[in-house]
């Protein structure tokens, strides 16, 4: 898989992919063109990187955990650090959602009464 199509796959940029690959969190082969190439293996990678990454982890704690460089017990409190955030950010868009919801309801309720009058 090229770069490209990698990107696109997980809703990212190709150029945080060449930014990882970079600061050594992924590889990739190369064609005989000089383009990127991602295994399947490579790809897998890229994604825990991309979710790791969304759920806060820094690069010095993913290079640390991929270098096999970080104890158990460090690497639960990351992992439930992380789970904490992403619990508040679900709780965030909970509260969001009800709103839009509410204001959805309120508006239709407005159009409903200027389009039939009492």
């Amino acid at each position: 898989m090229n770069i490209t199509e990698l990107a696109a796959k997980l809703d990212v940029a190709p150029s945080k992919l060449r930014y990882y690959e970079q600061i050594g969190l992924i590889s990739a082969s190369r064609q005989t063109n000089g383009n990127r190439n991602y295994d399947r293996q490579q790809s897998e990678q890229a994604r825990r990187i991309i979710l790791f990454r969304r759920a806060g982890v820094s690069i010095a704690e993913l290079k640390q955990l991929f270098a096999d460089n970080m104890d158990d017990d460090t690497a639960l409190k990351m992992l439930a650090e992380a789970k904490e955030r992403i619990s508040a950010q679900m709780q965030q868009l909970d509260e969001t959602m009800a709103f839009l919801e509410y204001k959805t309801q309120w508006h239709r309720a407005q159009r409903q009464k200027a389009v039939s009058p009492n």
